[in-house]
């Protein structure tokens, strides 16, 4: 058996990759440590778990939130192809191999 299948992933969409990517270089060159986890390389190569717990809304060193820092959706849905193989096996091997059963 072969096959194929989309499965659905929220991912970064391109506006927010930038606009997040801006704000963690000027954050960290202004000395926000709310932004001194994220690291650029991860972010401009859209790495995994780059974007886990960005916040959408500028953060200032106080730690109060601030006005939204991108108009709109952060993730857009993709579907990605993944293909599967498999060997279908016979309930009985007595009658695959072709040796009679009693």
């Amino acid at each position: 058996m072969i096959g194929a299948s989309f499965s659905p992933f929220n991912e970064v969409t391109p506006g927010f990759q930038n606009v997040a990517i801006q704000t963690v270089k000027t954050q960290q060159a202004a000395g926000n440590p709310n932004y001194s986890q994220f690291s650029l390389l991860a972010l401009e190569h859209n790495w995994r778990d780059a974007y886990d717990g960005f916040p959408t809304t500028l953060i200032s060193p106080n730690g109060t939130q601030g006005a939204p820092i991108y108009g709109g959706a952060p993730l857009s849905v993709h579907y990605h192809l993944g293909g599967f193989i498999g060997v279908a096996l016979p309930k009985s091997f007595s009658s695959f191999l072709g040796t009679p059963t009693q």
